[in-house]
């Protein structure tokens, strides 16, 4: 019958061989470099509430092969220089989304804003992201006629890994596993 320390020892052998392993699994980082375009609307003018949809394209460079719907809601301030909201991106089968915040100015009120969008949260295949973009987002058109803005930017997020903790859970599972011993007497024939 093993000793506590020979348990000891063979539960810190397993967890070594485990935690490298564990180790290799850290977040993914994911660079989408984006041309933009879609439709800008007032919901209410008089608060300065608005919305825009349109898609990312990915660019040369980025990490993704796949457009993203875009959807972002915001408020204008009263002077029409900064603009505040949230934001949400969804894969095309809208299976994964990145959503945050926004927030914007247009310092020379030449129209174009200049967007730091603040990724807290995803699902699906962004599961728990975070991260920061930039952009630059052009208003061309009066509002409400299709396709009045484009925009160009860049995405920067990291995804953890959940494989972290399964490996660690197989490892000390295969740990106890190989400290078993049958119960019983066995039989010779």
């Amino acid at each position: 019958m093993p000793t506590l320390t020979q348990s000891a020892c063979q539960l810190l052998l397993g967890l070594s061989a485990a935690l490298p392993l564990a180790a290799q699994a850290g977040p993914t980082t994911i660079n989408l470099f984006f041309d933009g375009a879609g439709t800008s609307q007032p919901v209410d003018a008089a608060q300065g509430t608005g919305s825009w949809t349109g898609s990312l394209t990915p660019g040369f460079g980025s990490d993704l092969s796949e457009s993203l719907l875009s959807s972002v809601l915001y408020k204008l301030d009263a002077s029409g220089a900064s603009l505040s909201g949230s934001f949400q991106f969804s894969s095309q089968d809208l299976a994964s989304t990145l959503t945050g915040l926004l927030t914007g100015s247009d310092a020379d009120g030449d129209g174009q804003f200049e967007i730091d969008y603040q990724i807290l949260s995803g699902s699906g295949a962004f599961n728990r992201a975070s991260g920061y973009g930039l952009s630059f987002i052009s208003f061309d058109r009066p509002l409400n006629t299709a396709g009045n803005y484009t925009e160009a930017g860049v995405l920067s997020f990291a995804v953890p890994e959940p494989s972290s903790f399964g490996l660690l859970g197989l490892a000390l599972l295969g740990v106890a596993l190989t400290r078993r011993k049958p119960v019983g007497p066995t039989l010779r024939g």
